[in-house]
């Protein structure tokens, strides 16, 4: 029935005037539901989640009109839906366009002191490169999401946006993570946690428990990291975010397969589940080094694989 829809569409003269009223009206969803979902409103995850598609098309229209009005909207509304679905890489080409086109340098050598040929308002600027920073973070692009954070760090300075600042210490937090600076991650995600925590974002505030166990972890703390993992779910559940790609679940599952409390009763299924699974070990493992958000089952696959190894080597 969708295809036959868009087969009439694409034979009526008025498809372009359609798609526009359709992209207008998907704008104000995204605006409504995006910016909330960026305060705190985890509950709005589920409306960007059924009208993904639709989401999808409107963009695919006001990307191609002449004017970046209308996808710079989208952008500044859907920046932390696409981070949270891991949708983040795809969007990187067009995110540097917008801020050529609002007088930012979008180029991974950005100056976070240069404000470009026509000053753009700080607000959208840091707005565009939050969205350039969490999606280039997806791409696993660590030069040029250093080089977002430095210039929305300056961006930050004219314009008081707590909810951007936690984000901006949660992506330290990973870049650090990814880098193997457990101290630098660690103190940015304590950062990112309080922040959180001063103005009630339960979803920034567990992502902030999440590093400091994903520190833990480095360190082989790993009575700590199951402190901080447990902490962190437990603020998702409060929230009612049950995110199928959850930090706090890959962390606890990590810790709890090594704890030597969990380990021997979990034996049993984590090596049928491995039976039946086709994985792809080098790229999970560079996955997580490199601090890429893994859907939860590849993640506890991976550490019952972990716990498998830590148990055939001790015996």
């Amino acid at each position: 029935m969708r295809e036959s829809a868009l087969e009439q569409l694409q034979a009526s003269s008025d498809e372009r005037a359609v798609r526009s009223r359709h992209a207008e009206h998907f704008l104000h969803v995204a605006a409504s539901n995006g910016v909330a979902l960026q305060h705190g409103r985890a509950e709005r995850l589920a409306v960007l989640r059924r009208e993904s598609d639709n989401l999808r098309a409107a963009l695919a229209h006001v990307t191609s009109l002449p004017d970046a009005l209308a996808a710079t909207a989208f952008a500044r509304s859907l920046w932390l839906y696409w981070w949270i679905e891991g949708q983040g890489a795809e969007h990187v080409p067009w995110l540097r366009e917008l801020l050529a086109a609002a007088g930012a340098d979008g180029g991974s050598d950005l100056d976070p002191h240069d404000r470009g040929p026509r000053d753009p308002d700080p607000q959208l600027r840091l707005d565009l490169l939050l969205g350039l920073c969490a999606c280039t973070l997806q791409q696993r692009d660590l030069v040029a999401a250093r080089a977002a954070l430095d210039a929305a760090e300056a961006a930050l300075t004219a314009v008081d946006d707590v909810p951007a600042r936690t984000v901006l210490h949660i992506a330290r937090a990973i870049v650090h993570a990814s880098e193997g600076d457990l101290d630098g991650c660690r103190r940015h995600a304590e950062a990112a946690r309080t922040s959180a925590a001063s103005v009630g974002w339960p979803w920034a505030e567990s992502f902030g428990w999440v590093m400091l166990a994903r520190a833990a972890i480095g360190r082989s703390d790993l009575a700590e990291a199951e402190r901080w993992a447990e902490a962190a779910a437990t603020l998702q559940a409060e929230a009612g975010d049950p995110q199928s790609e959850s930090w706090a679940r890959i962390c606890l599952a990590v810790a709890r397969r090594f704890g030597s409390a969990s380990l021997e009763p979990e034996a049993g299924v984590a090596r049928k589940t491995l039976a039946d699974v086709k994985r792809d070990e080098p790229e999970v493992e560079r996955a997580w080094s490199e601090g890429a958000v893994l859907p939860l089952d590849v993640a506890v696959r991976y550490a019952l694989d972990l716990a498998i190894s830590a148990q055939s080597s001790s015996t």
